[in-house]
């Protein structure tokens, strides 16, 4: 992993940037809190609720169909305790960089899309942890990276314009995205997004699960199971940023030589089942 985030074509592409992102100041703020031995909901959601605009957002998606709250949530200190401070992270950083790219109509259009089409990633990929039985801990750590892996692709439409903008409107799917993305740039935006979290301070599991969902079995060791739910979810979820009908060739698209060598074949009609319903939300 570290290899890849340290290739020769990742740092040539980043080096040429002029705008990369920046952590949000309430993201920095809330990780400051976090470190005091007496934080607590309150003072992370009075962080929050310092940033207007940060806290409508905040409410917005804590009330929308993808955490199904059991009731209505008014206020970042219910948005708190109804998520969790992971998940509380991950939405500020993820509102946080979206915001730092909202530019010409063109561009907002799609930001909304790969807005949309992550969430129902991240979606999945948390049921797929959940049917799966593992620690609390793995199933959130799911659910978050699947919010943060668009990062590189905000990075790419901020820096490669209308080139850019083509190649994902042509792109058929996440794999097809990630296979002109490399022949046009020498990586994918899952290193790039890969990079910029590693940089952040992130877990090496999200940092891995980013940067390898692609193609998991380039990785070695033991099974990280972000990275398994992360690459089921992109895999057999929703078309790039266009949803479309009809049933999905599971082998066309999953990498089976990962899912064969960590025992998990057997689980693929339980997970086609549950990005069925992910398939079939509007």
């Amino acid at each position: 992993m570290r290899a890849y985030l340290n290739s020769h074509e990742l740092r040539t592409l980043l080096a040429g940037l002029n705008n990369l992102p920046s952590l949000p100041d309430v993201f920095v703020r809330l990780n400051s809190e976090l470190l005091f031995e007496n934080s607590s909901a309150a003072s992370v959601s009075e962080i929050i609720a310092s940033d207007l605009a940060m806290t409508a957002e905040v409410l917005r998606l804590t009330n929308s169909a993808y955490f199904s709250t059991a009731m209505k949530v008014t206020t970042p200190l219910q948005a708190v305790r109804t998520l969790g401070m992971e998940i509380i992270q991950s939405l500020v950083l993820r509102i946080g960089i979206f915001r730092q790219f909202q530019g010409s109509s063109a561009v907002g259009v799609l930001l909304k899309r790969v807005n949309e089409y992550s969430l129902r990633i991240s979606k999945l990929a948390e049921l797929i942890a959940k049917s799966e039985g593992v620690d609390r801990a793995f199933v959130t750590q799911a659910l978050c990276t699947g919010m943060l892996s668009p990062i590189g692709i905000l990075v790419l439409l901020d820096a490669k314009g209308g080139d850019y903008r083509k190649i994902i409107e042509e792109s058929s799917s996440h794999e097809d995205l990630c296979q002109r993305e490399t022949a046009m740039y020498g990586v994918n935006h899952h290193l790039i997004g890969a990079y910029l979290l590693s940089l952040w301070g992130f877990s090496e599991d999200i940092v891995e699960a980013v940067a390898m969902s692609p193609n998991p079995s380039k990785t070695q060791g033991s099974e990280n199971f972000v990275l398994t739910a992360l690459h089921a979810a992109l895999s057999l979820g929703p078309h790039f940023l266009i949803l479309k009908e009809g049933s999905r060739d599971v082998e066309e698209l999953l990498d089976m030589d990962y899912i064969r060598r960590v025992g998990r074949e057997d689980r693929l009609p339980v997970w086609r089942e549950l990005a069925e319903t992910i398939n079939e939300r509007k």
